[in-house]
């Protein structure tokens, strides 16, 4: 099995447009609401070429019921660790005429101490369970930025193969 953590899921609001004028009123959108973090994007990719994964996430709030929903529904394997603070999100805004994207994200979430502790916790039993751990995307706040190098630490210990995807302070002492 492959496990894949995302400290950092981000659950999206797409808007799509055929012509965006900026300073105006745009209406007409297609829209739609997709999960995304990078960890979440490794998976959809591995799920394409017919192989399964594990995501492990932080999630909370109405936008995190949304984010789990939308996994179910596209049925991905995960488990998470329930916050406090509202899972992360982001409008995304398609002009289809002039062929670019924007991106508009929210604050990262804010997770207490005792989540970042029960993440670690059941990431050691994830890991010894496990073929290949990946580490993708980026650590929300400064209690989390321990979760990686522990991971890796884990996955080494385990002998398990460890890919890291990462940017951010999480690993400036490592």
């Amino acid at each position: 099995m492959i496990l894949i953590v995302t400290l950092n899921p981000l659950l999206e609001r797409r808007f799509a447009y055929q012509n965006i004028s900026l300073g105006n009123v745009n209406r007409n959108a297609i829209t739609s609401i997709a999960v995304g973090g990078k960890g979440i994007n490794v998976s959809r990719q591995l799920k394409k070429l017919g192989i399964k994964s594990f995501n492990y996430f932080f999630s909370g709030g109405n936008d995190g019921k949304i984010f789990r929903d939308i996994l179910k529904k596209d049925d991905f394997d995960f488990s998470f660790v329930a916050t406090k603070s509202e899972t992360r999100n982001a409008a995304v805004i398609i002009s289809e005429q002039e062929k670019n994207v924007t991106s508009y994200f929210s604050k990262n979430s804010k997770i207490l101490q005792n989540e970042a502790d029960e993440f670690k916790s059941k990431l050691d039993k994830m890991i010894q369970n496990c073929e290949i751990v990946v580490f993708s995307g980026s650590s929300p706040c400064k209690e989390t930025d321990s979760i990686i190098p522990l991971g890796i630490d884990l996955a080494n210990k385990y002998d398990k193969i460890s890919i890291c995807d990462t940017y951010g302070n999480s690993l400036k002492d490592y």
